[in-house]
């Protein structure tokens, strides 16, 4: 967990939210509250703000039909409140327990905040959107184009061709630290479109071998007609 340690804090300082904090560094809101909590952070833009319990109770109602931004407008308190107050409190009271429809890929799960579920996307299209948004910015790090032909049509086709050692798998990274484990990981790589990375990891068609069996045929033929 200690590769996220320094931005969550520095983020959470700042009055940044666990959800906000979680879509900037894409880690996850179990690892966003452990270190907060181990920091004592985790009430950041509450006791700053101050709230009455009758103005909990406005910001609560508030929210239910205007955006955390508006809401935090209106009350003068940070996004950080509106969230933990209402959104928080939302979620608890209405949705935990309850049957939910993922909105991309229609699978039904049962809400649960704890296992860190959100109210319309199920777990395993939240990890697919992780890595996704890796994959397409490790795309771009690398130019976007297949370094041998230029193919740059599908993101789908684009693949990370490791030049030395291969400690991740680009295109599976999910919980991974861009600074501290992707960026370094695509120092070590170029980005080829799928037939030209199967072409660099096949020596069926190298030039030496392709010599060889050709060599081979025309012995085998000789012998044929000695024979």
């Amino acid at each position: 967990m200690s590769k996220y340690k320094d931005d969550i804090i520095r983020l959470r300082k700042q009055g940044k939210s666990y959800r906000e904090i979680e879509n900037k560094l894409d880690c996850s809101k179990g690892t966003i509250s452990y270190h907060c909590k181990q920091a004592g952070l985790e009430d950041v833009g509450l006791g700053h703000d101050e709230l009455s319990d009758e103005k909990k109770k406005k910001i609560i109602e508030y929210r239910k039909s205007h955006t955390s931004t508006k809401t935090a407008e209106k009350f003068g308190v940070s996004r950080a409140s509106v969230e933990k107050h209402a959104e928080d409190k939302y979620e608890e009271e209405t949705l935990e327990r309850t049957e939910r429809e993922c909105k991309f890929c229609g699978r039904k799960y049962t809400y649960e905040r704890r296992k860190g579920h959100r109210k319309d996307c199920c777990n395993g299209c939240k990890t697919k959107m992780r890595r996704t948004r890796n994959k397409l910015r490790a795309i771009d790090y690398l130019g976007g184009e297949c370094e041998r032909c230029g193919y740059d049509e599908s993101a789908a086709a684009l693949e990370f061709h490791h030049t030395g050692e291969k400690a991740v798998t680009i295109g599976s990274v999910a919980n991974k630290s861009w600074e501290n484990t992707v960026k370094p990981e695509l120092e070590e790589c170029i980005l080829l479109c799928s037939n030209c990375h199967r072409v660099e990891h096949s020596n069926r068609f190298d030039e030496h071998f392709v010599e060889q069996l050709v060599e081979e045929e025309r012995l085998k033929e000789e012998l044929a007609g000695v024979a």
